[in-house]
């Protein structure tokens, strides 16, 4: 363990490191961007047309519901190698930076979906109902009140489906009375009390 301190093996191995902390930094940071881009929007969709949201559209709801779900449940390898062909079209590669970044953003949007929708249902609906009285559109429903009120939710679980680019599967750990769950990552750790 010592030899990673001495300045022989910084000298042989440093580039390397750096290279790929930065490719796994731009993988990262643009997969997140992109898959919240995607995210967000799937999720208020999903959250509006619920049978009791402003915009009620049962069919959507359940067609979206659907992809969410097994976007949800399919594993990241096998995801993959389903949408090489997709992601060569898209991007030009099926491998490195830029081939990985398709895969990530199709694999984390789902989660991000379903987090955004579960901030949006936590939205005290007397706010939303004021905002209706006071006839608003659904357009500003959601940018004046849906998103404010959900911005703290969203923020502080915002970790959690990221914890899918680390490909890692959380870790109960007792610690108290409550138990959480741990997300390991070469980089940093996500942690939830479970009741």
């Amino acid at each position: 363990m010592t030899e990673i301190f001495t300045s022989a093996f910084w000298a042989q191995y440093g580039f390397l490191l750096a290279a790929g902390t930065r490719d796994t930094l731009t993988m990262t940071i643009v997969s997140t961007v992109f898959a919240y881009a995607l995210g967000l929007p799937l999720g208020v969709l999903l959250s509006i047309t619920q049978p009791h949201g402003i915009l009620p559209r049962k069919g959507l709801n359940r067609v979206l519901g659907w992809i969410i779900n097994v976007g949800r449940s399919l594993p990241f390898i096998i995801l993959m190698v389903a949408i090489m062909d997709f992601t060569k079209l898209l991007v030009g590669t099926k491998i490195g930076i830029r081939g990985a970044i398709v895969p990530l953003v199709i694999s984390a949007a789902p989660f991000i979906a379903r987090m955004v929708e579960t901030s949006l249902a936590e939205v005290d609906a007397g706010v939303v109902e004021a905002a209706q009285a006071m006839g608003a559109s659904p357009f500003q429903i959601i940018r004046k009140v849906y998103l404010p009120e959900a911005r703290p939710r969203c923020c502080w679980a915002a970790p959690f489906p990221l914890s899918r680019f680390w490909h890692t599967p959380p870790s109960p750990v007792r610690w108290g009375r409550a138990v959480w769950a741990i997300w390991p990552s070469d980089t940093a750790i996500s942690a939830v009390s479970l009741p």
